[in-house]
Parts: structure tokens; sequence; C-alpha cells
């Protein structure tokens, strides 16, 4: 991957990157040292879910109103946001002919209500995700489009420049959003960031010409990152970025989220800069990724032998966090949960998963700060998958559901008690919220 870099002389070159290691050396502090951690756990309660009202690949069912209602029912401490940038796409953003940004005044103020519905249900920390990306105004890319800089170099710095300009209108624009995602599972081969051409749903052989390898994929992330940051940090030295929700799917030996430091600390990034920078600490301040385990639930608990496997793993990802010098930064589990597929008979096994699950987080790994639970609600008009996998991750029913519209599935509450156990506190009843939506 080529980088703009302007010739510089040799010692300038060692004196500068002499200058930037030492800076950038930090404490190597492994997993181990539990006793170490101060993280704030009193955002550790999360839930994940899109919101019809917003538009986009979600059930008009799950309106503002409704995840502000379930979050004073739950308890609901920290939210997940799902905004779509593209206002061609019927987003937040209009970009003009000199890649100006104005807000869609529209889109805007169905954010807005969104977030002060979130509020008005108990939650206090957000953490704000693109559904898709904003370019500069004569690009042809969309959605997750991410322009080839071995193609484009222009058009890929454009991209990374007009992407930070947005981040920091939305800082200013909501003051109490403090986190910032920079996309979401990038790593699953291309659906999460991809090169102009790639195709949704086509086979792996059509798609192969517009998928990015590991090292390319983890270069952009790392300057996206780096780029938001720096912006957002211009407008409130309070803002955090974290990573792009890893799904880590395939990366057992954790090989994709090594080569992000590796990128780091290969001395080619950011790209468009006239000198490196090394130090992870510039580029995001909150670790991320979607620990599923065995995401497809069964009619069984997942066994305790499986549960260990899972936390190595997990702690596994932290270490080597921890070898490049990043053990003190928190992380966000911004995906968490389990899929029924529409069997009933799974349920209780999901609400038990549910429970040893947060346990083993809350007691074995004090540097996760927040677990986002994944989703809020089961989809009635929007199919997302073939076998009902991907619309039946809902802790309820749909409010829109047939027989049991609004009503809470035995995870619901037993996730409930457990938070409500951890300090949190929940305002009104699951009876309350049934009643409300099935009179509608």
């Amino acid at each position: 991957m080529k980088r703009i870099k302007k010739a510089l002389s040799f010692l300038f070159v060692f004196v500068m990157t002499l200058s930037v290691g030492l800076t950038g050396c930090k404490s190597k502090k492994t997993s181990s040292d539990q006793e170490g951690y101060t993280f704030n756990r009193d955002y550790f309660f999360g839930m994940c879910d899109p919101s019809g009202s917003l538009g986009g690949g979600v059930d008009k069912a799950i309106t503002n109103e409704w995840l502000g209602d379930v979050s004073d029912v739950m308890g609901i401490k920290s939210f997940r946001l799902w905004v779509s940038l593209d206002g061609n796409l019927g987003g937040l953003f209009n970009v003009d002919i000199e890649n100006n940004l104005t807000f869609n005044q529209a889109y805007l103020a169905k954010v807005h209500d969104f977030v002060d519905n979130l509020k008005r249900g108990g939650v206090e920390n957000f953490l704000f995700l693109p559904t898709c990306f904003i370019y500069p105004y004569d690009s042809a890319c969309t959605g997750f489009d991410v322009p080839d800089p071995n193609d484009n170099e222009d058009e890929y710095l454009g991209f990374l420049q007009i992407m930070a300009k947005a981040y920091a209108m939305m800082s200013r624009e909501f003051p109490e959003i403090k986190n910032w995602e920079t996309g979401n599972e990038p790593d699953l081969h291309g659906s999460g960031m991809h090169k102009p051409g790639y195709t949704p749903g086509a086979s792996t052989v059509v798609n192969n010409n517009y998928i990015y390898n590991n090292e390319e994929l983890a270069y952009i992330i790392a300057d996206m990152s780096w780029y938001i940051r720096r912006a957002l940090k211009e407008v409130n030295e309070e803002n955090r970025v974290a990573l792009p929700g890893l799904s880590l799917a395939y990366d057992a030996d954790g090989e994709f989220f090594e080569a992000i430091y590796t990128g780091i600390e290969s001395k080619k990034l950011p790209f468009g800069t006239e000198k490196s920078d090394i130090d992870p600490d510039n580029y995001f301040d909150i670790l991320d990724w979607h620990p599923y385990c065995d995401g497809n639930a069964t009619s069984t608990p997942i066994t305790d032998e499986r549960w260990e496997e899972w936390k190595e793993l997990a702690i596994s990802y932290h270490d080597i966090a921890a070898r490049h010098g990043d053990a003190d930064k928190p992380a966000y589990f911004s995906e968490f949960g389990w899929t029924d597929r529409g069997e009933t008979n799974v349920f209780n096994a999901i609400a038990v998963n549910y429970e040893k699950g947060l346990t083993i987080i809350r007691d074995e790994m004090p540097w996760v700060e927040v677990v986002f639970c994944f989703r809020v609600t089961n989809l009635v008009h929007q199919k997302a998958s073939d076998f009902g996998t991907e619309e039946n991750f809902g802790l309820f029913y749909s409010p829109d559901d047939s027989l049991y519209p609004g009503r809470a599935k035995p995870a619901a509450k037993a996730i409930t008690n457990f938070f409500n156990v951890s300090g949190s506190e929940h305002f009104k009843d699951f009876d309350w919220l049934e009643e409300k939506y099935s009179n509608k």
C-alpha cells in the first residue's frame, strides 16, 4: 500500500522517529494484573439496536420511543447508536461541490429524538456507530465502499478528511456523545469495508476483486481512526475513539487484531502525512470487538468447558493489546448475544447463557467497561437471513408481533435482574411495556 511521504533528510527522520518512539512508550501491564484496573463500570449495562425511526435495514416497529421505553424498564446505561451518514442514502449529511457538509435537517431531528428518548429512559453513555460512510462530492462510492488507496490516493485522502469533518460536526451537535466508533465489523470478508464495485449478497467469486486483504484493512482502520480521533479531540478533549467493532470471527489466532498494531508500528501511517505516528494512543482510546459465544443458541446452555475456551480467547485478544502498550485501555464488547432463530425451546438456555457470560466478564475481565447486548427486539417486517438467524436475536418480541407485541423473553428479565444486582435500577416493569404496545 502506497503512503504519501515527503522527502526528508536522514537526520530529520532519525530524530523524529526516536522522538515518537520514546513518547509512545507505555507500561506493558498484562491482563493478569487484575487489581490494577480502574475502569468505570457505572455504564457496564449496554444495549445495541438500530431505530426504525431512522430508516434503513430495521423494522419500523422499533421506534425511538420504544427503545427509550425499553431502556427505562431494564435500567440500560449505555447505548450503541446506529446512524446513517450519507444524505444521498437518506442519512445525516449532504455534501456540496466544494466538499462542505450540511446536516439533513429532517434526519437530524430524528437522531436528536432518538438520543432524547434514550436519555429519557436513563441512558447516560453513548457509542456512536455509522451505518454507512460519507464521501467527497465527486466520489462514486456508496454505503461501505472505501476508495482504494492503491488506485486513487487523492480520493482516499479526501474520504479520510471528509469522514473526520463529519464526526467533528456530529460532536458539536451532540455534546452528550463522547464515544465514537469508526465502523462495524470491517474484518468480515468485505461486508463492513470493501473496494468500490463490491456487490452485497453476491458470491465470493464475484466479489473477490473488491475485497481488501487483512493488511490493507488494518491500514484503513488505523487511518480512519487517526483522522477521526484528531478531529474529535479538537472539538472536545473528552471525546474517545473506539476501534470499529471487530467481529474477529475468522481470527482465532489474533492475526487480524495484531495486524492493526503492526500497521501502526510500520512507520507508514497515517496516510497523507509528512511523518509517521507509531503511538496507538493517537489512533484509538477504546478496544472494541464482538465476543459472540456460539451465537446460534441450542436448547441446552453452553457448557462450562466451552465457556472456559471462550474466556481464554477473549483474554488473548486483550493480551495482544497489552503487548503493544494498551493494557490500560478499556474494552467495549459492542455486540454480545444469541439468536433463537424463532425457536421458543431455546429461550431459557439463552437466559442462562447471558447470566453466565456476563458473570465471567464482570468477574474475570475487569478491563471491559461496557457490554452491549444485541439486540432489543425481533424483526417481523425485515427478513434478514434465510434461516431466521439475524432477525431473532431480540430480547423482546417486536412491538408488531402478531401474538405477543412488546413481550419480554426470559433473557430480557434475566439480564435486568443481573444488572440490577450490579447496581442499576429499572423504573417501570415489563407488564407496563407489554400493555402499552399491545394497545397500539
